[in-house]
Parts: C-alpha cells; structure tokens; sequence
C-alpha cells in the first residue's frame, strides 16, 4: 500500500528542490525563475555549518513552476532554430513586455530568458547609436509567457510589491 505525501506543506531549499527535479534544472535558473516571478519563501532553515540560515520555499509551488517550464530545459529549444518551417517574428523583451497580460516588467521577462538560456534569433539596430537590441522568438516567449502566468497573478503582484499610489483622504464637508 503506498502512502500519497501532501507536498502543500512540505518545505526545501532551492539545493534541495533542484535534487527533486527532471529534466534538472541548475542552482541558478531556479534562483532566477523564483526571482523573476516573486515566490515567496515559506520560512527559514539553520544549516549546521553555515552562516545565515537558507530560504525554503514549497515544495508543491516549486513542482508546478518545474513543469510548467519544463520544454523550455530541453537543449533543442535554446539555439535560437526555427521549427516546422514556420517565419519567425522576432521582438526585443521591451516590446514583448508591452503585449503581455497579465503584464511582466522588462526585468523579469529578461530574468526569465536568462533563467532558461533562451537563445536570441537576431538583433535590431537602435534608431539612436548603442548597441543593437536583441530578438527573441515572440511566439516562444508567448507560449512561456502562458506557462508562468498562474505566478503573475494581480493579487499575487500586490502583495509583493508596495503599492506606489498614495490614497488621499476623502475632502471634508
């Protein structure tokens, strides 16, 4: 007879959780993934031997983010090639964060293609001199887009940044 294990209440670290997972994912894309998308850590753990005690995160959240990007670890999918024959429309992240909903902010769209070592199929030259913008694969980006959205939640976005707008006080009579 096998026991099911309840994952909502099991926490590990990010060394842990990256034992856990395959295809395997390395120490720093899934720090740069929870970073991207705000996971919050559910609570703290002395090591012995060490300094400062290690963030642990839900184990079940983690799964979830695992699988949803999941095709992207694949190597086949980071050169940048294009499948089936079909055109590719490249747009820089700036761009491709201006379409998106729920929105993603340059930072953690870039946070995320550093994450997965997604490949760039070209690069666009500046109206101004600088260095030419990069392009990524916009139906690709829209697909992981699709993937990671249930961690870009509107509430789930007001509760881990502050909120800028200040309320003011309602007039007096």
């Amino acid at each position: 007879m096998r026991v099911a294990m309840d994952l909502s209440r099991v926490a590990v670290t990010i060394d842990e959780a990256i034992l856990t997972f395959a295809p395997p994912l390395s120490y720093d894309q899934l720090a740069g993934l929870i970073a991207a998308l705000g996971i919050r850590p559910v609570g703290k753990r002395q090591e012995p031997r060490r300094g400062r005690p290690r963030l642990t995160y839900n184990l079940e959240e983690l799964e979830r983010l695992h699988a949803a990007v999941a095709p992207w670890l694949e190597a086949s999918r980071h050169q940048g090639s294009v499948t089936r024959g079909m055109p590719v429309l490249g747009l820089t992240i700036d761009e491709l964060a201006s379409l998106l909903n729920p929105p993603m902010t340059h930072r953690q769209l870039a946070d995320l293609i550093a994450a997965l070592r997604i490949q760039p199929i070209g690069k666009r030259r500046q109206p101004r001199k600088g260095r030419p913008a990069l392009t990524y694969d916009a139906a690709e980006l829209m697909r992981l887009h699709a993937a990671v959205a249930p961690w870009l939640s509107p509430q789930r976005s007001a509760t881990l940044r502050p909120s800028r707008v200040r309320h003011r006080p309602p007039a007096g009579p």
